[in-house]
């Protein structure tokens, strides 16, 4: 009876769709209402704006079901993919009503007290049997950035290791008293630059849900832009919207595959956030000025200039 009623679908892959509950239908991920609205303004920064794609909204949807029921998750993948962007998204604009954000950037400075103290002070601790708090029961912390974390001289990084006392016993020491406070349970997010950097403990990496965030693919690139080629203020870049988008993809790859990183040029590391880089300029374009289809390619031209050749060492 259930497959009976259960339409397949024959367009694009099974990673673009989603089965719903509700409909009882395959439904794609950019089809959701919230992947809809998107708005986009000339001096907002692009790098900074979230930009809906079907791989980004199914680790949203994973990581909001992982969230709701206190599943602490590890979202991890390599710089400029867009980590930070998707949790911040989820926190402050994809919750339930009902869910309060916690955000914390970590830096190199970032000790265990300043974290216990911003932890404790949304989160109410108690010596003995956990009480129930309603409202940080639905707290959501997410540390940003863990790699940040210098290791003191026993090798820990001890904001972390105060996470996972936490997940271990639901609690911590208090830093006045020595005494150990059972504390209102929250959930955990945290993300992790990878790779060539020295992981976490094990001890504390064992207790997530990790979600890898690739390098996005080609369709993914495009998925990106086009919903920004498709706004921008000057009709005549729009018009040649198509052609900007495959150039950007193509020179990107070329860049990626001919600038590789070396003990000389250690600097040469690209990502989409460079991509994204090229097209924050040509949204600014006059929407009132008429351009002939030269001017679109010199305007490309610079601004492609300006995200990947500045950084490069010489002329060769």
């Amino acid at each position: 009876m259930l497959s009976s009623s259960i339409q397949r679908t024959q367009d694009g892959l099974v990673y673009d769709y989603f089965f719903s509950v509700t409909s009882m239908s395959w439904v794609r991920w950019m089809d959701e209402d919230n992947m809809a609205d998107f708005a986009l303004h000339p001096l907002d920064s692009l790098c900074d704006t979230w930009i809906p794609t079907s791989e980004s909204a199914a680790r949203m949807y994973v990581m909001d079901l992982m969230v709701q029921h206190h599943k602490p998750v590890l979202l991890y993948g390599p710089t400029g993919v867009g980590k930070t962007l998707e949790t911040r998204k989820l926190l402050f604009d994809g919750l339930r009503k009902n869910h309060s954000p916690l955000w914390i950037s970590l830096a190199e400075s970032t000790d265990v007290a300043t974290v216990q103290t911003i932890l404790q002070g949304h989160t109410p601790s108690y010596k003995g049997a956990t009480r129930t708090n309603t409202v940080a029961s639905k707290l959501v912390v997410c540390l940003d950035d863990i790699n940040a974390l210098i290791r003191d001289s026993s090798g820990t990084q001890a904001p972390l290791e105060l996470l996972r006392q936490y997940m271990d016993q639901s609690g911590w020491y208090d830093h006045e008293d020595k005494l150990f406070r059972q504390t209102s349970k929250f959930g955990v997010l945290v993300t992790l630059r990878t790779p060539g950097v020295q992981l976490p403990d094990l001890r504390f990496l064992r207790h997530f849900h990790a979600i890898y965030c690739p390098e996005p693919q080609d369709s993914s690139i495009v998925q990106l832009l086009t919903p920004i080629a498709m706004k921008l203020n000057n009709i005549m870049f729009r018009d040649a919207a198509k052609s900007l988008v495959s150039a950007t993809i193509e020179l990107y790859r070329g860049v990626r595959s001919g600038l590789r990183p070396t003990p000389f040029t250690p600097h040469y590391l690209y990502s989409v956030r460079n991509v994204i880089n090229v097209w924050q300029g040509i949204v600014l374009a006059d929407e009132n000025k008429a351009v002939q289809l030269g001017h679109i390619g010199q305007a490309w031209l610079h601004e492609s200039r300006r995200a990947f050749a500045d950084r490069l060492s010489n002329s060769d």
